[in-house]
Parts: structure tokens; sequence; C-alpha cells
């Protein structure tokens, strides 16, 4: 898919900035990613929660951001 091509490098740019698999990534309504955002996801306490506590938190997370983002 030509869409997908420009993330061929995708798991080197993860490993590069320290993403690990399973590690949350959260969007923006408009698709960007903060980086000030994922660093906190996998470089602070919140990396060594449990997984399915991360995952609960990032819910969370979600639908806070959404609504500050309507706001």
């Amino acid at each position: 898919m030509p869409v997908l091509a420009e993330w061929e490098d995708l798991a080197e740019r993860e490993e590069r900035v320290g993403i690990q698999p399973g590690d949350p990534i959260l969007l923006s309504p408009d698709y960007r990613v903060d980086q000030v955002l994922s660093r906190y996801l996998c470089r602070s306490s919140f990396a060594r929660l449990a997984q399915e506590t991360k995952r609960n938190y990032t819910d969370d997370y979600c639908l806070f951001f959404d609504f500050l983002w309507g706001v």
C-alpha cells in the first residue's frame, strides 16, 4: 500500500525513541503524536506499571484528552 510505504522504517524509529512492544501510543484527533506525552508513557514510572493497569489508565487518558481537545 502506498500510504504504508512511509512507515517501512517504523521499527527503527520506535527503537530509536525507546518504544517497546505493548507501549501505549496516544494520537490526537488530528493523528499527531505528542512527544512529551509519549516519553511519559514509555519512560516514567508509568512504564513500570502492569500491562493491564497501563491499558486501563491509557483508556482514561484518552477520554480526558479527547475532552480537553474539544473544549
